[in-house]
């Protein structure tokens, strides 16, 4: 649907596709944050990170991400340009959702409600909760192509989506504190690459496991 049929080959065909909508959302998000910041950038988390005590809570985010769908290429062997060209769509998508969500949302809501900062008490933010929800309500809206068209017979399309918004509300508020004490998207992004590397990984092992691979689609 984001690309010309026929122009891409079956096995980036996912790849492209993924790749095609982050760019698009990472060309409507980076003039739109740039003009938003008023020359203040970092109040969007664009700069380099701060503090250390963050970093315990980068695995939640890859764990929350395996149940979804959305934001990795489903048809693709990790081998050779295959693995190349989902790398690099996997990347596109972490830097516009993040972009998107801990950048221009949770930055537009910063200096409206008090925040954490780097080394100091923790709570969630307002911010953290708002940029969250949406991630969630948005991730459940990228899914509905992958649960509707090819469903998984061990969940109803109903079960999986409220699994898939649970689990991206969880990261997104991890991922909004990470963002908060540390001051940066950076490490949001990071952790949401690492995040989509595995849980591409995890569909394709189960799809190609006996038992399991007849339980997906």
């Amino acid at each position: 649907w984001n690309v010309l049929p026929g122009s891409i080959e079956r096995p980036y065909l996912d790849s492209a596709r993924l790749a095609t909508f982050a760019a698009v959302a990472l060309a409507a998000c980076l003039p739109a944050t740039l003009w938003r910041s008023e020359r203040r950038p970092w109040l969007y988390g664009w700069r380099i990170p701060a503090g250390r005590d963050w970093v315990w809570l980068a695995p939640l985010p890859v764990l929350a991400a395996l149940p979804n769908r959305a934001w990795v290429p489903q048809e693709v062997q990790f081998q050779g340009p295959e693995a190349a060209a989902a790398l690099g769509a996997i990347a596109l998508a972490a830097l516009a959702s993040e972009f998107w969500f801990r950048g221009l949302v949770h930055g537009s809501l910063l200096v409206q409600s008090p925040v954490q900062r780097v080394g100091g008490p923790w709570f969630v933010s307002q911010p953290t909760w708002i940029s969250a929800l949406l991630f969630g309500l948005i991730t459940v809206a990228a899914s509905l192509f992958w649960v509707l068209a090819e469903p998984i017979p061990m969940l109803a399309a109903v079960e999986e989506f409220v699994l898939v918004f649970g689990a991206s509300v969880i990261a997104g508020l991890v991922l909004g504190v990470v963002r908060e004490r540390s001051l940066s998207v950076w490490p949001c992004i990071g952790i949401q690459v690492v995040a989509g590397v595995a849980t591409a990984a995890c569909w394709i092992a189960l799809q190609g496991s006996p038992g399991i691979g007849e339980l997906l689609p």
